[in-house]
């Protein structure tokens, strides 16, 4: 690759002083702003030992299945603890706040991680900087909460949240008073009867 690669109208590649190269964003953008969606080819977790370039580059879409991104953008965008980009609806990359023209982009890995048999050093220089790359639950509670308000997690990470959620309820760690007032919140999603929501797979 040459020092620097336009990969879109305003997206290039270039040497990057976290690792290797990276993405940067050639000219303004706002927050909100789509920087780019991820295409590749799908498979299932149980080939990620078959190809080292396919495992690194990899995102985590269901518990078992993986993207392998074919554009450079989804290849070299690198992580940050405290990023400026983030993946709505599983595949769109967007600005998380206004990124200047030069400036290299970046979004946190571990919001698309629930392994428990992946971990890597964290070099981002962040002042915030967790020193490891782990799966979203191991994330600080602060960090989960303000990256799922900002929509920034995989469907199938939010749909562990909740399971973890009911098993605490089953288990009678928190007041029934507690979840009730949960509940009012996404009460208006609840399915009625006899009819079948869709899932997170059949939504990617």
């Amino acid at each position: 690759m040459s020092q620097r690669t336009a990969t879109s109208a305003f997206l290039y590649c270039a040497p990057s002083t976290v690792a290797g190269y990276g993405l940067f964003a050639g000219r303004a953008v706002g927050r909100g702003e789509l920087l780019f969606s991820l295409r590749g080819r799908l498979f299932g977790g149980n080939k990620r030992g078959l190809d080292d370039e396919w495992f690194v580059h990899s995102y985590q879409l269901e518990r078992d299945l993986y993207l392998y991104p074919e554009t450079p953008e989804g290849r070299y965008i690198n992580h940050s603890c405290d990023p400026n980009a983030g993946l709505r609806e599983d595949l769109e990359m967007v600005a998380l706040r206004d990124i200047a023209a030069g400036e290299e982009v970046a979004f946190d890995y571990s919001t698309t991680m629930s392994e428990r048999s992946w971990t890597m050093p964290c070099s981002c220089g962040s002042p915030c900087c967790r020193s490891e790359i782990s799966d979203f639950h191991d994330l600080p509670a602060e960090a989960k909460r303000r990256y799922l308000e900002a929509g920034v997690v995989q469907r199938f990470i939010i749909r562990e949240v909740f399971e973890r959620a009911a098993r605490c309820m089953d288990s009678r760690q928190v007041s029934s008073a507690r979840w009730a007032s949960l509940a009012a919140g996404i009460v208006d999603l609840a399915a009625p009867e006899g009819t079948f929501p869709v899932t997170a797979s059949q939504v990617v």
